[in-house]
Order: C-alpha cells, then structure tokens, then sequence
C-alpha cells in the first residue's frame, strides 16, 4: 500500500463509535462519512475489542470501507483482503494457570468466551488465543482477578476491568444487555490498541504520525491510543475518557468528526 504524504489517518473503535450508542445499526451517516474519508484518499481503520467474526455480523462488508482492522483489542492485526498482519498468541499452559489459579479462588464467571486470530469459542481453551473474557455479577470479583494477576501472572497477562453500566451509575443506561454484568478482559502483557497501532504505522512506514493521524473511542481500552494519537471522543463515553480528552474534542456522532476534518483538509 503506498500513501502519500498527505494521507491522513483515521482510527475509530468499532461499539459505540462506527455503531452508535443506543442503536443496533450503523447508520447510514457514518458509512457515507468513512467513505468520503476514503474517497480523498485517507485511510480508515477499525479498532475493536471485537474479534473478526463479531465485526462481519454488524459489517459484512467490512472491506468496502476499512483499509485495516486491529481486533481482540490489538491482538489481531489483519487487512481489508483479510491478509494477518499481526498476531499475538496466549500460550496454552499460561491460560491453563490461569484457570487454575480462578479455581483455587473459587472464581466463577457467569459465562467466559474465548477470541481467537478469526473466531470466538465459548468455554474452551486451544492454542492461539489472544483474549479471555470473564462476566461477573459482583465487581470485587473482577477485581480480586485484577489482584490475582497482577500477583502471579504481570509480566505475561493484562486485564481490564470494565463495571456494569447500572449497578455502577454509568451513563449509557441503555447498553446491550453484557453490560448489566461486570466484564474482566485479559490479554497478552503490552497488548492493546495503541501497540497494534504502532506496529501498523511502522509497518505502513508513517513518518510524523502527529501531523496524519486521528483517534476516536468512547471506553478504557482505547485511551492509551486516544492520548498517543490526536484522541477525540464522544459525548457518551466512560466519565475517565471524556475527562482526560479536551472538550473541544467530543463529539455526538463519528460522522460530524469526519465531516469536519475533510473540511480542514479542503
């Protein structure tokens, strides 16, 4: 892929963001905003905690408007052909000590669901998985996991701790129904949206990604990238994003984002 230096690149979170807040649809604003983006010969990427079989169910047509897309929050790294461009594996025995170590706290999910490089299986462990995801009823036991790895597992896993939109006061009251649990995301060390990001950048030999580059997301695991790169959010995003985002930077819709930077670009 050769870009020019005037190709600007834009990096949007998938939930929330490309599929807005309160809608089971991407609508059609942001569609026809991604591909005018396109159309001036910008780049558009998605970055999702979503694996690729999540993202085809709301996108089927996904390679009609993303050039790249980082997936299983920066795990996966693959390109609108569907080529793998970057991959990074929990090992088998490590995700086994994991387990164990859950059971000797007798820590049990509500439910637990696997991502792999190109699909998500529920309740089974194989080699190359790169995300494992834990819902539970009670907060304090995200966090006593929180605790437990950071005691034996910090320098290979990483988790996130996401609480439920109600019992938690969070303001997207209107949330698909995952969110009236208290979600536990673990993935590699050292592995999230800003990594793949960069590694992408590199790959794509990007020089002065200050000057070319803007993010956008509403949630925790993006804003490690939001604060490398240009961040801009939403007006519904976690109260931890939006206050560490300027408010000359939230919007309400991803498109009037787009809409207003082809209009600097013009």
């Amino acid at each position: 892929m050769y870009l020019t230096n005037n190709t600007k690149i834009l990096v949007s979170d998938f939930d929330f963001t490309i599929m807005e807040h309160g809608n089971p649809h991407i609508t059609t604003e942001n569609l026809q905003a991604i591909k005018r983006w396109r159309e001036k010969g910008n780049l558009f990427i998605i970055a999702s905690g979503r694996s690729l079989p999540s993202i085809t169910l709301e996108m089927h047509n996904y390679a009609d408007y993303a050039d790249f897309l980082i997936l299983n929050d920066g795990a996966t790294v693959i390109s609108s052909r569907g080529e793998k461009v970057r991959s990074d594996r929990m090992m088998e025995p490590l995700i086994e000590k994991f387990k164990d170590a859950l059971l000797e706290q007798h820590l049990h999910g509500e439910y637990a669901t696997i991502s792999y490089y190109g699909s998500r299986e529920l309740n089974y462990i194989k080699p190359g998985c790169c995300k494992f995801r834990m819902w539970f009823k009670y907060l304090e036991d995200c966090k006593k996991i929180e605790t437990l790895i950071e005691a034996k597992f910090s320098k290979k896993l990483q988790c996130i701790v996401y609480p439920n939109v109600v019992g938690n006061h969070d303001t997207r009251l209107d949330w698909i129904s995952d969110d009236l649990l208290n979600t536990l995301e673990v993935n590699c060390a050292g592995t999230d949206k800003k990594s793949a990001l960069d590694y992408l950048l590199n790959m794509l030999r990007v020089r002065n990604p200050d000057d070319r580059i803007i993010t956008i997301g509403d949630d925790f695991n993006d804003l490690r990238m939001l604060e490398a790169y240009n961040g801009y959010t939403l007006e519904h995003a976690r109260h931890e994003v939006i206050k560490r985002i300027p408010s000359s930077r939230v919007y309400r819709h991803l498109y009037e984002l787009i809409t207003d930077q082809l209009k600097a670009l013009a």
